[in-house]
């Protein structure tokens, strides 16, 4: 049986990061890769990580990258960073990358779909907070974030 791992990526995040990690608590492994916070996103994320162990579950993983704002390739950068990471450890299984905004509509049936999934790239729909509560993305009626689910052992890289 396949495990699913939520990866997410942010930076000075406090504001969404407990949403988005509640989003996915459900995953078989969290890796949050953090690019320099200096607000407490990363105490949020311990403290969540901290709740999952006490519940028996300890696959949560905290990696570090500084993410430079002016680099206009370093979503990628940073992507290829955790998909390295995760393929050393996790190469048979599947992950969903999320941005720290975002929240995973229905982790379940992601979680039950990649036990019969053939291997590709696959939209996930997720809510996207813009830059406070009160604002998500409506630009369409619902959002599917695109190529964000997929085996991890299919994965090549980011493009930057």
């Amino acid at each position: 049986m396949p495990k699913l791992i939520a990866g997410i990526m942010g930076q000075d995040c406090s504001n969404f990061i407990g949403m988005c990690l509640e989003s996915v608590k459900d995953a078989d492994v969290i890796v949050y890769i953090d690019g320099g916070s200096k607000d407490d996103t990363l105490r949020k994320v311990y403290e969540f990580y901290e709740t999952k162990a006490k519940a028996g579950i300890e696959e949560c993983h905290v990696i570090e990258n500084f993410y430079e704002q002016d680099n206009l390739g370093m979503n990628g950068l940073q992507r290829n960073h955790f998909l390295g990471y995760i393929k050393r450890r996790y190469p048979d299984d599947w992950v969903i990358f999320l941005d720290s905004d975002e929240v995973v509509d229905d982790f379940s049936r992601i979680k039950q779909f990649i036990q019969t999934a053939k291997e590709g790239l696959y939209s996930v729909k997720m809510e996207h907070f813009i830059q406070d509560l009160c604002h998500v993305d409506n630009t369409v009626l619902n959002h599917f974030v695109p190529n964000r689910l997929f085996k991890i052992s299919e994965a090549k890289e980011y493009p930057e």
